[in-house]
């Protein structure tokens, strides 16, 4: 996810409307459910969408919970690096 991340801050802004709206719709899906797969997704691309400079680009395809979580709201980093590199499995 976060390869992703790095990636989608350098190239969002090449993106089509419909790859954007593919992606949102994804997004939306991951954060739908309160899991692993959430976590990943909200602290490993949805919290860096400003830093990285792609909120305006992708926040219109988002829908409000994935919007809400474009905030830090967890309190462990270390807990965070590990959902990071392990919960994206379940996306194969």
């Amino acid at each position: 996810m976060r390869y992703f991340t790095e990636y989608f801050g350098a190239e969002g802004s090449n993106a089509s409307e419909k790859q954007l709206q593919a992606l949102g719709g994804l997004i939306d899906e991951a954060v739908a459910v309160d899991d692993q797969l959430e976590n990943a997704v909200s602290t490993c691309m949805l919290e860096h969408l400003r830093q990285i400079k792609a909120y305006k680009i992708l926040s219109p395809y988002l829908s409000r919970k994935a919007k809400l979580r474009t905030h830090a709201y967890l309190p462990s980093i270390v807990y965070r690096r590990t959902i990071c590199e392990t919960a994206l499995p379940r996306l194969k």
